[in-house]
């Protein structure tokens, strides 16, 4: 047998540190090598005012190449704006990627494919002293 066949009875195993032990590197069924996705999601809500408030401070963004963003409008009265901003390094020049007026119900879905270091959405009434509430739900996937 040449020296580089692998024996029937051999074995090998690729490990990973992951900082702490070494851990198995895994193949899946079709035999590539498996990497979990790294995913986060959140949901957060509130009443808008009549100035611009943050509803979604995602500061830890740039860990996630895939970003979307669910914006409603959940109030049944009043309408109310957003902006999404967002920051190539944080504490940096804010850049506005979005932004529009939902009326009572409305949904705006923003996907950010782009690294960015934070995302950041506020909201504010659109009408003075007319508040709505509102809720965000954002999810992001490592890439």
């Amino acid at each position: 047998m040449p020296y580089w066949a692998k024996p029937p009875t051999a074995t090998a195993k690729m490990q990973g540190f992951d900082g702490t032990n070494w851990q198995n590197v895994l193949v899946d069924g079709d035999q590539h090598l498996y990497t979990a996705p790294g995913y986060w999601s959140g949901s957060y809500g509130g009443t808008t005012t009549d100035s611009w408030t943050n509803a979604l401070d995602w500061s830890d963004a740039d860990k996630f190449l895939h970003k979307t963003i669910l914006i409603k409008n959940t109030g049944d009265t009043n309408n109310m704006d957003y902006k999404v901003l967002v920051y190539v390094v944080d504490g940096g020049i804010a850049y506005e990627e979005t932004s529009g007026t939902l009326a009572p119900g409305d949904v705006a879905k923003i996907v950010l494919n782009n690294w960015y270091s934070r995302v950041v959405v506020q909201v504010k009434s659109s009408t003075a002293g007319a508040s709505t509430s509102y809720q965000v739900d954002a999810g992001g996937l490592k890439g």
